[in-house]
C-alpha cells in the first residue's frame, strides 16, 4: 500500500489529487504522526526548509486574514481563528517575522513563538512527521519527492507523466522576500 507522508506546503495536496485522477491507490498522512507498518511503500513529500517556511507563513496568513482564506474551498477554519489572525497582522509580511524572529541576545521572540505554536503548516515540521519513522525508513519501503523536482519525481515514482493539479490556488499574493538577516533567522530556527 502506498503511504503519503504529506509535510505541510510540500506539494501533497497536488499529488494526491493527481493520484486520484490516474486512479492510484494510497492512505495520506497530514498533521498527523505516520503510522508504521511493515507492507507499507512509503512517498515522503519534502522542499528547502526556507522555502517550505515562506510558503507555510504565508498560506497561513491567507488563510486567517481574509475573507475569500476562511472559506476557501470548503476548508475547516481553525478553532483560534482570531488569535492566529492577530499574530498575522501584527507580523504583517514573513520578511518582518524572519528578521525580528530573536532578540539581539538570541531569544526567540515570544510572538513569534507564539504564532508558530498556532499555526499547523509552521509548528509540524519535517522533524514532526519523521522523527519516530525515520530508523525504520531504507531504499527499498521509501521514496522521496523533493518539491524542486517535483514532476521529475512524480515521474520517476508513480509513472505519471504529467502533473496537472494544483490544489491550493488562490488570489491574494504574499511578498517571498527575506532579507539575509531573516534567513540566516530562519536558519538557527
Amino acid at each position: 500500500m502506498i503511504y503519503i507522508i504529506h509535510i505541510g506546503k510540500c506539494g501533497g495536496g497536488s499529488l494526491t489529487q493527481e493520484l486520484k485522477k490516474n486512479k492510484i491507490k494510497y492512505i495520506c498522512c497530514h498533521c498527523n504522526k505516520p503510522i508504521i507498518k511493515n507492507n507499507f511503500k512509503y512517498t515522503i513529500l519534502i522542499r528547502d526548509p526556507i522555502n517550505r517556511f515562506i510558503s507555510a507563513f504565508n498560506w497561513n496568513m491567507f488563510r486567517s486574514t481574509t475573507e475569500e482564506g476562511y472559506n476557501f474551498q470548503g476548508m475547516k477554519i481553525q478553532s483560534n481563528i482570531k488569535e492566529v489572525s492577530a499574530y498575522f497582522n501584527y507580523w504583517k509580511n514573513i520578511n518582518n517575522f524572519a528578521e525580528n524572529l530573536y532578540d539581539k541576545y538570541g531569544n526567540i521572540n515570544d510572538m513569534a513563538l507564539k504564532l508558530i505554536k498556532n499555526s499547523r503548516h509552521l509548528n509540524l515540521n519535517i522533524n514532526y512527521y519523521l522523527q519516530d519513522i525515520l530508523s525504520f525508513l531504507n531504499t527499498d519501503n521509501c521514496n522521496i519527492i523533493r518539491y524542486e523536482y517535483y514532476n521529475d519525481d512524480i515521474k520517476s515514482i508513480f509513472d505519471i507523466k504529467k502533473i496537472t493539479s494544483r490544489s491550493h490556488i488562490y488570489n491574494k499574493q504574499y511578498s517571498k522576500y527575506i532579507s539575509y538577516k531573516g534567513i540566516q533567522n530562519l536558519r538557527v530556527f
